[in-house]
């Protein structure tokens, strides 16, 4: 079953701002408010909102674009919006964008642990290259291994 969806990019402040809020709400390590929004007013960033049918903010999407490549640096569904098929159909849409736009390699890092994403991006197309051990640190000190994926939009 397709989802209806919106993507927005983030152009202003205010919406930059309530992209920060969503950021917090779906992810463990965080940026301090100033650093985030200097980091997403980087001219290689592109930042996005993603909203339901209703226009109710659903997630975002942060990506780092250098000449043909694409990189996958923040991707969160709230909480209670998660498991309900929106991740797939934004993902899917966003690559599309991306291939139009002659990107040919996404890339991206994700815990080894995070086995929801993993099987999404897996369905979406990307391979493991890779494995970054104790990329990521989590509460108590305690670390987890992460793989770097990528995915090839245009066929050489």
């Amino acid at each position: 079953m397709k989802k209806e969806f919106y993507l927005e990019k983030t152009h202003n402040l205010e919406k930059k701002i309530l992209l920060y809020q969503i950021y917090k709400t779906i992810f463990i390590e965080k940026l301090s408010k100033e650093n985030f929004l200097k980091y997403i007013n980087l001219s290689y960033i592109e930042s996005f909102l993603f909203y339901n049918e209703h226009k109710v903010s659903i997630g975002i999407g942060i990506f780092s674009t250098v000449e043909n490549e694409v990189e996958i640096v923040n991707f969160g569904i709230k909480e209670s919006f998660r498991k309900q098929g929106f991740g797939y159909y934004i993902l899917k849409n966003i690559i599309e964008i991306y291939k139009n736009n002659n990107k040919e390699n996404i890339f991206l890092e994700v815990s080894t642990q995070n086995t929801y994403a993993i099987n999404l991006y897996v369905k979406l197309g990307f391979k493991i290259l890779n494995v970054r051990e104790g990329y990521y640190k989590k509460n108590h000190g305690k670390k987890e291994d992460a793989y770097i994926m990528k995915k090839k939009t245009i066929s050489s």
